[in-house]
């Protein structure tokens, strides 16, 4: 039911989108094929790279690995749901990582049972998802800006920020999150001017609800546009932001992740102390010029203009970008954030990326007025492209470091014979990465009666085991020790 509910949601933004398309028939400018061009460069520069980040890098691809074989198993809701024992084609335990919903797999494994599954799949959808919002961004800018000098300005603010174009290659969900964020921002500000037809009406529920799919916390800007739409007295968006919530609430169960995450990591997952400890951090991840260029520097400014223009637009655009800068300052990071471990400010890179189109569109709108007719236009133009190729560099520095993270991490430990199980604390990562028949246990799955007498009968068959270094470190976790101990056992038995 999960399944088939999010591939109609999907038609539905697709035929939508067309129709809108077809109806408005937007001009192919030469800004428009630069900017196509230069997103499908920075995919190229450097090797592919998933994130890392354990275990939201890898878990979407794990779960559509899964779901290209279960498509119409509802095990757990709108929740990704991955393998922790066997193979994706022939699962023993299946399971779920906590609160990734399904909105970003169902998208991988659409693709990937009608094209074969490539190794970069993922990779490339996300890449496509941030040239659709850098397209949609310049469309933006040129309803709400009015000069073409502030209009670069922004989106060249946007594309020379490094970490911004590495995430947009990676394996997380937040590129697709953020397209369908400001898609629906968009919409928005397209209903306020001018109202929206039935087409633009389908595009908007549509996109609410994959957006909410791909990040639950996508229902924080429907939320806002509910709010703003009652204070303006705009009852049919009211309306239809209002169902999508509810939908949210009721159907795909968004509170649930909460609960989730609080068992997990121990305590409530969102807290006002962790903005404490957390906002200085992601300010630090935003200001820094080797993730964003001078994206985040030119923020401060930008909201100081803002504040003596008062201009609505652009207040709108503040009051969205604080919104999810508190909200993600408030959710613990992860269990070793609750233990007491500081958080570096390339954990919060991710985060500052959804914001990052808004933040362009507020600093071009805080130019624009004050841009003169006079002055010359090749000065920021020259700034911009020196800004690109500087942007292409530190990506390639940054995605050939993480690279070699990656393949010492998780590639190198696949290359074993044929017939080795492979026990991993780090599983979502081998199954994104294996193919259909290779056979994975989760490390917090291995010691289950269950799992341990299947993998002694494996075992007994003439598999080999091969665990992850990781397992058996001394600083490792006490259950990753004991898995590694009595695997170690049964494999002397054998």
């Amino acid at each position: 039911m999960a399944s088939i509910v999010t591939v109609a949601l999907y038609a539905l933004l697709i035929a939508a989108g067309a129709w809108l398309v077809a109806d408005e028939r937007p001009r192919i400018s030469m800004p428009r094929l630069g900017l196509a061009g230069f997103c499908a460069l920075a995919f190229l520069v450097g090797p592919t790279v998933d994130g890392l980040e354990y275990e939201d890098a890898y878990v979407h691809t794990a779960s559509a690995a899964w779901r290209t074989f279960h498509w119409l198993d509802s095990t757990n809701g709108y929740y990704s749901t991955v393998c922790f024992a066997g193979a994706v084609s022939d699962c023993f335990v299946e399971g779920s990582f906590g609160t990734q919903p399904i909105g970003f797999s169902i998208l991988i494994a659409m693709v990937r049972t009608v094209a074969g599954n490539w190794p970069v799949l993922t990779n490339l959808l996300s890449a496509t998802a941030t040239l659709l919002t850098v397209q949609l961004v310049w469309t933006m800018l040129g309803l709400y800006v009015r000069h073409q000098p502030a209009r670069l300005i922004g989106v060249g603010l946007l594309l020379t920020a490094p970490s911004y174009l590495l995430v947009s290659g990676s394996g997380f969900a937040e590129p697709l999150f953020s397209f369908l964020f400001t898609l629906c921002l968009y919409l928005h500000l397209r209903f306020q001017d001018r109202g929206l037809s039935l087409p633009g009406w389908a595009l908007f529920a549509a996109s609410g609800a994959l957006m909410i799919l791909a990040k639950k916390e996508g229902a924080l800007l429907l939320l806002m546009i509910a709010v703003s739409a009652v204070w303006a007295k705009q009852w049919r968006m009211v309306l239809v932001s209002t169902a999508i919530l509810v939908n949210a609430l009721l159907l795909f169960g968004i509170l649930d992740a909460a609960d989730r995450h609080a068992a997990d990591i121990g305590q409530a997952a969102f807290q006002l102390p962790h903005i404490a400890h957390l906002l200085p951090v992601l300010f630090e991840a935003a200001a820094s010029p080797r993730y964003f260029g001078l994206l985040g520097v030119m923020v401060a400014p930008a909201l100081l203009l803002t504040a003596l223009s008062r201009d609505r637009l652009s207040v709108q655009l503040v009051v969205v970008a604080v919104a999810y800068t508190v909200i993600y300052s408030a959710h613990a990071r992860h269990r070793f954030f609750v233990a007491g471990h500081s958080v570096a400010p390339i954990e919060m890179v991710r985060y500052v990326t959804v914001i990052a189109p808004t933040a362009a569109l507020l600093i071009a709108r805080a130019i624009d007025p004050r841009w003169r007719a006079s002055w010359s236009s090749t000065i920021p133009a020259a700034l911009v492209s020196a800004g690109l190729l500087l942007s292409l560099a530190e990506l390639y520095s940054q995605r050939t470091e993480m690279a070699a993270d990656e393949k010492a991490r998780v590639v190198t430990l696949l290359d074993r014979p044929p017939a080795a199980i492979y026990v991993s604390p780090y599983s979502a990562a081998l199954f994104a990465k294996a193919d259909e028949v290779t056979l994975v246990v989760d490390a917090e799955s291995a010691l289950t009666p269950a799992v341990l007498s299947w993998l002694t009968e494996r075992v007994r068959r003439g598999a080999t085991i091969v665990l992850d270094p990781t397992l058996c470190e001394s600083s490792a976790p006490a259950q990753w020790l004991a898995a590694c101990l009595r695997l170690r056992m049964l494999e002397g038995k054998s």
